[in-house]
């Protein structure tokens, strides 16, 4: 029998407990969780996961399916070197913006540039959101591929894409995408100097047997910029008869189609929706001007200014009830209504027969982002975003 002394036992454990920890010590598990974090709080030059995994071999396989989970290219993807960390990509961005990309068009046009597109995007397994970003004039080599009639339409579909971002000129491509879930429209500043398209025809297919062969019906999330017109707001409502959440952004001061309309042809043609994102109340044509149409004399007092900015919210607040009222008594299904990106009103389910009710959730302006104009401004903003209810209930 071997006897031990328990008092160097215990001083042997004491000086291990003692020993600080690393994080090669941590787990995995552990060591995702920071790095989810870092990746988080990250400015825009921060390179906090790229300088960790440069530690060793460990962080470096540990890490790779983070580092290469957002690929973005500004070249054709002839120039892009094959390689296996490109398998890690859950999202792919192409810019086609660049000087590279502007041989693919024109006289210059080869079907080879849009063969190669596709076929990079169907060999990434991982892949569920597409961003891709291109002018009218880079249609041509896309066209060229589409008329190849030795090409089978599989080689044009995109299976996997779920999410897909596009410019108003490459959204065609969401008739490639059968599983596709959400997609934006949105055009950089590049795009804003070509001549504004509907919806119907940024959308309609480009391919000549595409359209018989893919169906939107999975699309839930549509958002887009647009100048929102009746008939415009109707063909959209036809062609994506399942939509759950509608953005509607626009460049313009206000929608072409008055907003009584708008929720009319909403609530016969949408049986599904149930978020909605408007622009804020003082575009929408409903009689409310925000207080800053008229001017704030410096003289004015403290106490006579705060009674000015009442007004105007009690004003814009009846408004905006009055929009919320419209929208969830005639969209049935209508959970959330967005007023802009800093209001919104969620529907409060209760009992049937119980009165319509709703909770408004308010964000006050951010006065730090205003740092133009005279201290007198930012100390109007200030009283004026002092007296924004942050939560109520409306009926």
């Amino acid at each position: 029998m071997s006897l031990y002394r328990t008092d160097s036992v215990l001083n042997s454990t004491m000086s291990k407990a003692r020993q600080p920890v690393s994080l090669s010590d941590l787990c995995e598990d552990v060591i995702l969780i920071i790095c989810d974090r870092l990746d988080s709080i990250r400015t825009e030059n921060s390179v906090s996961l790229k300088n960790l995994s440069l530690t060793n071999h460990y962080f470096r396989h540990l890490l790779i399916p983070r580092l290469f989970k957002t690929l973005s290219i500004n070249q054709p993807i002839s120039r892009l070197a094959p390689t296996s960390l490109l398998h890690h990509a859950q999202a792919f961005k192409i810019d086609m913006f660049g000087s590279m990309w502007w041989w693919c068009s024109g006289s210059y046009t080869s079907s080879s540039d849009a063969l190669n597109l596709f076929r990079c995007i169907q060999t990434l397994p991982r892949l569920k959101t597409l961003e891709i970003s291109m002018m009218r004039r880079s249609l041509d080599m896309f066209t060229a591929a589409f008329e190849d009639s030795e090409l089978e339409i599989e080689e044009f579909i995109l299976g996997k894409v779920e999410n897909l971002i596009a410019s108003s000129s490459a959204a065609f491509l969401a008739s490639h995408c059968p599983q596709l879930k959400s997609l934006v429209i949105e055009d950089g500043l590049d795009c804003l100097v070509e001549t504004y398209t509907e919806l119907s025809e940024r959308l309609a297919p480009l391919h000549p047997a595409i359209n018989a062969r893919i169906e939107s019906h999975s699309l839930v999330h549509f958002d887009a910029m647009a100048m929102w017109s009746t008939d415009e707001i109707a063909a959209l409502a036809r062609s994506l008869p399942g939509l759950q959440c509608l953005r509607m952004r626009t460049h313009k001061y206000c929608y072409r189609a008055p907003t009584p309309i708008i929720i009319e042809i909403l609530s016969k043609m949408l049986k599904g929706l149930q978020t909605l994102h408007l622009v804020k109340i003082d575009n929408l044509g409903m009689g409310y001007q925000p207080v800053w149409k008229f001017p704030i004399q410096v003289g004015w007092n403290e106490e006579y200014r705060r009674a000015l900015w009442l007004d105007y919210e009690r004003l814009r607040v009846d408004v905006e009830n009055y929009v919320a009222r419209l929208a969830f008594a005639d969209i049935v299904t209508l959970g959330e209504l967005w007023l802009g990106d800093h209001r919104v009103a969620r529907r409060l389910r209760k009992n049937d027969g119980d009165e319509l009710r709703w909770l408004w959730e308010r964000k006050r302006g951010h006065v730090e982002a205003c740092n133009f104009g005279s201290e007198m401004f930012v100390k109007f903003k200030i009283e004026k975003e002092a007296v924004v209810v942050s939560s109520e209930e409306g009926m």
